[in-house]
């Protein structure tokens, strides 16, 4: 590409940028990007951060400058996440009021916190690692070379520590997960728990390090965390963390604490244990994994189950089922009922034969760029017999069917910024309202003709209410989370956590009387069977489980609750000038994420590198922007003394034209590159059946711009219960004339690749590829077969490979130092075969053999298969080779 093409090209892109939607708000120490009508999220989000950064600061001992904050609307999608290197936090919207993130006053209190304390804790730098950084960039930070429960586990922590009433920490899920695997010796090693194991499938490195991190700060004072971060970022073996901790990580706690690592490891899990409380009740089902929302129906107990087989190495087929115990049968055993590839975002329920369910689907047209504009709703289903339709969609929290087939549905308004409530009528659409208002509904119930529902207000944890004449009544308060589960003959069951216990309770109406279920251990969604008998999910080592019991159920005294006040108070943005009536607001557009991504802090590493007759010198540039209109850009350039040429490389990635993301790649080396691919997303869905569509158009030119190809490409994938595959068409065009290429061609790759289960543990991967494209080099076309050096020396023809793969032995434990883990051992047997149909006889190729897999863990960092393959060829040539693969 010419210089002036390229400066036309940027000449195009950035008025394009310049008039994008984005906006800022800031203040000295942050900077929120935001969509057009996202101003109150944006005000409350700087609110919520200065508000709390002191706190934060102290917590980490660092401090950091203005960072970028990006909002983004995903739909009822939960999540938010740091980029250090990039100086970037994304927040999503959408505010959960179920499962371990919902404990908590405001949703911006716990994500905006958890992902500021990531950036200070893992920016923290000194000595000769701080000048470093400074020097190459953000990628030489030293504490991104750190166990995962360190780097999750302070920011759990910290989160927690904003108030008794919010955090991971103070929702008793992580303290009974922690409490429950201490009573089976079963918590992990320093090694094991920085990384996630189907062992403890509800466990993984966020549980360990937040009670890791509780224990020291409980034991030893929370103010030696600054210490210890202060120690490990300053030590230049720090960046061999992955490698050998012992070389920093331990000597950086040893200076913190006056005890080694491992001492302090063996203390905690010690007081674990010692504090640990059996399970007494009898345990009905033994999977473990996750199970939600147990409920009664008709002489049955349903609840939700999620759940994985593991069937290769990496590879797992995930549940997510209805079950079923009918408790009328002479040995009540789980049926699944129905399965499906989602959550149950908003419940179900069992009115008479028919199963009323909820489950997530994509939709276009959100204001986000982390997933390509697509979020998520709630679709309500029904289930009659054999026949599944939908009944509704929207931003659904709660329904509830009713007995003439009307649906009360608490629907999300614009921005989760409140709830509607209102009857539906399938049939005709109808609608008829019932609230309106700011709080957010989440579970409805019935008794009789009254209305009751969970409802979440500004700065408060969930509650149960009364609804009438549309207006809500404050049934029940607490000083932790309430979830209501029944409504019955004037009596209201719910779960409360207090003190970070899942505690159950009933509350009478009528005589106002209060009565406890006492229980010691984690009680989650009682349920009294018509027997006396009492069910309800708990935690084992194993994950989440029935149990049953005798009723135990007493009067009790109300928990006493002192409101506390909000940290400040909520309000709408109209031009306020200072956040907590302290901090300046500047308002700004997006000439601000242009500055942001003109800086290349990912990387700025001068390069020096030469051979025995050459030496070339020069620099490598990589940087990001904060929205993820150019998630990433790279600049090379060196001079080579020998060639005495200026080489020159640059890629960039490209969402400023969404839907259409963008790769362009150019570089002067090689005579000359430059290649630019578009690819639009079609469709995306979450639910069985076709589950994506996208097609892209690329160009390229190379050999001093003499060869031009197009390539236009569609890919499809497929999923199914047992099973998923993934198609990819493609076709290679140069033309002398139209192209000015100088050659010509015109052929077609096509691709399938199969997944499909075999057994309960076991699966069966297949790729086929094919293609017809006789003006390629026969070199051009396909890949080598195991057990062959050469790929079929054809344009045309078709290549299979095939292998089954099954776990054949757990390991599950690893070392300290050198830092390695070893999850499980697996077999592969496979066969491969590829030809050419004009020329079968010469062409053909077949091997098979088998393959020892192993999965192993290394730096902190994720899986990596490392194995060793044997086999035979159609030569009867044997071969032996390593396996290398993330």
């Amino acid at each position: 590409m010419r210089l002036s093409q390229l400066i036309l090209m940027l000449l195009i892109l950035i008025p394009l940028s310049l008039t994008a939607s984005w906006k800022t708000m800031s203040t000295d120490s942050f900077m929120v990007y935001y969509r057009s009508g996202m101003e109150d999220e944006a005000l409350h989000a700087l609110k919520v951060m200065e508000h709390y950064r002191p706190q934060m600061e102290e917590l980490t001992g660092n401090t950091h400058g203005r960072v970028a904050i990006k909002i983004e609307d995903m739909g009822n999608l939960v999540n938010g996440w740091a980029n250090p290197v990039g100086n970037v936090i994304g927040l999503y919207a959408y505010p959960p009021t179920k499962d371990e993130l919902a404990f908590g006053e405001d949703w911006f209190q716990i994500v905006a916190p958890h992902e500021y304390i990531h950036q200070l804790q893992m920016t923290h730098e000194g000595g000769i690692p701080a000048m470093l950084r400074r020097t190459f960039g953000n990628l030489l930070y030293p504490q991104l070379h750190q166990p995962m429960w360190m780097t999750e586990g302070i920011t759990v922590y910290g989160e927690s520590q904003l108030s008794p009433y919010a955090g991971r920490m103070n929702s008793a899920y992580y303290s009974s997960i922690i409490s429950a695997l201490a009573a089976e010796d079963r918590l992990p090693s320093r090694t094991k728990a920085a990384y996630y194991s189907q062992d403890t499938p509800l466990a993984h490195y966020y549980v360990f390090g937040g009670s890791f991190h509780s224990y020291l700060a409980k034991t030893y004072g929370e103010e030696r965390f600054a210490y210890l971060y202060q120690d490990n970022s300053s030590r230049l073996t720090a960046y061999l963390n992955g490698l050998m901790p012992s070389l920093a990580l331990d000597p950086a706690f040893y200076n913190g604490y006056g005890r080694s690592l491992d001492t302090l490891w063996q203390e905690w899990q010690a007081s674990e244990k010692a504090q640990a409380k059996a399970q007494t009740a009898t345990r009905v089902t033994h999977d473990g994994w996750d199970k939600d929302d147990l409920k009664y129906y008709d002489g049955a107990l349903y609840f939700t189950r999620r759940y994985a087989d593991k069937t290769g190495p990496g590879r797992s087929f995930y549940k997510l089922s209805l079950m079923m115990v009918d408790l009328t049968s002479a040995n009540p055993q789980p049926v699944e009922v129905l399965r499906q590839a989602t959550e149950f975002p908003a419940s179900y329920h069992v009115l008479k034969d028919k199963i009323y369910y909820s489950r997530t689907e994509y939709r276009r047209g959100f204001a986000n760029k982390d997933n390509d504009a697509y979020g998520s709703v709630t679709q309500i289903m029904l289930k009659d017999g054999d026949s599944i339709r939908k009944l509704f969609e929207g931003q659904v929290r709660a329904f509830l069917p009713l007995s003439d087939g009307d649906i009360l549905i608490a629907e999300d308004k614009a921005l989760y910024r409140g709830s509607k409530l209102y009857r539906f009528s399938p049939g005709s659409s109808a609608q008829t309202l019932l609230y309106d208002g700011d709080v957010l509904i989440h579970n409805i119930v019935m008794d009789g003709v009254d209305l009751f529902v969970n409802a979440k207000e500004y700065w408060k944890n969930s509650a149960i209410y009364s609804l009438k004449d549309g207006k809500l009544r404050q049934v029940l308060q607490s000083p932790g989370s309430q979830t209501l589960l029944q409504a019955k003959d004037g009596v209201l069951f719910y779960n409360s956590i207090i003190d970070n216990q899942m505690q159950a309770w009933e509350y009478h109406t009528k005589s106002r009387e209060h009565r406890k279920y006492n229980y010691d251990n984690y009680l989650k969604t009682p349920v009294q069977a018509p027997d006396g008998s009492l069910y309800f999910l708990s935690l084992n080592a194993s994950g989440m489980d029935l149990y049953r019991d005798r009723i135990r159920v007493a009067a009790a005294p109300a928990v006493k609750y002192q409101a506390e006040k909000p940290p400040f108070a909520k309000e709408e943005y109209r031009g306020q000038t200072l956040a907590l009536g302290q901090h300046e607001i500047r308002n700004g557009g997006y000439a601000n994420n242009i500055g942001h991504l003109l800086y290349p802090r990912i990387l700025h590493i001068p390069q020096i590198y030469g051979t025995e007759d050459s030496l070339a010198i020069g620099a490598v540039l990589v940087g990001n922007d904060a929205v993820g209109d150019f998630p990433q850009y790279q600049i090379q350039g060196i001079y080579d003394t020998f060639r005495k040429k200026v080489i020159g490389s640059f890629m960039l990635s490209s969402t400023i034209l969404a839907p259409v993301n963008q790769n362009l790649y150019i570089s002067s080396d090689d005579d000359g590159t430059f290649q630019l691919d578009n690819m639009v997303f079609l469709l995306q869905r979450q639910n069985y059946g076709l589950s994506s569509v996208s097609a892209g158009f690329g160009a390229i030119t190379w050999d001093s711009f003499e060869r031009r190809m197009l390539y236009p490409y569609v890919m499809q994938s497929f999923a199914w219960p047992s099973g998923q595959a993934g198609l990819r068409n493609t076709l290679y065009w140069e033309d002398a004339n139209t192209l000015s290429s100088s050659r010509d061609r015109l052929g077609w790759h096509g691709q399938l690749a199969l997944r499909q289960r075999v057994s309960k543990h076991s699966e069966l991967n297949s790729t086929l590829n094919m293609a017809y494209d006789p003006d390629a080099d026969s070199d051009d076309v396909f890949y080598p077969l195991r057990g062959y050096d050469d790929e079929l020396k054809s344009s045309k023809g078709l290549t299979l490979r095939n292998t089954w793969y099954t776990p054949l032995m757990k390991v599950r434990s690893g070392m300290w130092n050198p830092q390695i883990y070893l999850e499980d051992i697996n077999l592969g047997l496979f066969y491969d075969a590829a030809l050419d149909p004009e020329n079968m006889d010469q062409s053909l190729q077949y091997s098979a053999g088998l393959e020892l897999i192993g999965e192993f863990s290394l730096m902190f960092m994720g899986q990596m298969n490392v194995g060793l393959r044997i086999g035979t060829n159609k030569d009867k040539e044997q071969f032996i080779g390593l396996i290398l693969g993330m």
